[in-house]
């Protein structure tokens, strides 16, 4: 990753696709955005009203880069799991931004 980057949390996600955050000014001036996986799966396994709610957030989901989860990011996993007391998924999610 260069420049000025975010990575999304599950919890943006959810409040931008329900109207509660205004996506353009809380991200103007990042040169990217990433979601991980995790953030992936946890969003679109959230229980949604109906299909087409599920499938504008799915469509939105798909503008952001995807970090994939690979050696080194399981390795810091697990640095980061020996060392605090954060859930797996946080876990994984900050160890997608450190490793990249």
């Amino acid at each position: 990753m260069s420049g000025k980057v975010a990575l999304l949390d599950s919890n943006i996600i959810i409040y931008i696709s329900k109207g509660e955050l205004d996506f353009l000014p809380l991200f103007e001036g990042y040169d990217q955005i990433y979601i991980s996986i995790i953030t992936y799966m946890e969003v679109l396994g959230y229980h949604f009203h109906n299909l087409n709610e599920k499938k504008k957030v799915n469509d939105f989901l798909s503008i952001f880069n995807m970090i994939w989860l690979d050696e080194h990011i399981v390795e810091e996993v697990i640095l980061i799991r020996e060392n605090t007391r954060i859930k797996l998924p946080d876990a994984i999610i900050a160890a997608s931004y450190e490793s990249n």
